[in-house]
């Protein structure tokens, strides 16, 4: 993503922000981020063999730590959702950026090493481009620091 699209991207949530007002925004971007995070996991679950392929491809985990992994990121991302949904704190926005930090760099290190397998996020439920899950992932953070 270039400083131009960064720059617009800001712009139209600043736009957005502007027409709702400071606690409306705010419960609306909560709500927004809680739903993606369930919404997420859901789909991974249905869909766990595209998460477990992008984990194989750290050569280094064995199988069974693999699909470890692989179910745990998704239990992690279903109850980090409800958290924030249901008891938005700074520790737990805290973990969400963290969380959606980890995203953004493994989605860049794919970009960067021009990796187009898809890194199911979704799983099979929304199939969209590295670049366009890294936007995602930017503007989600960009709602997660602005709840902090």
């Amino acid at each position: 993503m270039n400083e131009a699209s960064s720059n617009k991207l800001f712009q139209r949530f600043m736009t957005i922000r502007s027409h709702l007002n400071e606690k409306n925004f705010k419960f609306a971007v909560k709500i927004v981020l809680g739903l993606v995070f369930i919404v997420s996991g859901i789909s991974k679950l249905f869909a766990h063999d595209l998460l477990i392929i992008q984990l194989e491809g750290f050569k280094f985990l064995n199988p069974v730590v693999i699909e470890i992994i692989a179910y745990s990121l998704i239990i992690f991302e279903m109850i980090l959702g409800a958290l924030i949904l249901l008891k938005t704190n700074r520790k737990v926005l805290f973990i969400a950026v963290g969380t959606l930090t980890v995203f953004s760099l493994f989605l860049t290190y794919k970009i960067i090493t021009h990796d187009q397998s898809l890194c199911g996020c979704f799983g099979n439920f929304i199939l969209a481009s590295n670049h366009q899950e890294l936007t995602q992932d930017l503007v989600l953070l960009l709602g997660a620091v602005y709840l902090t």
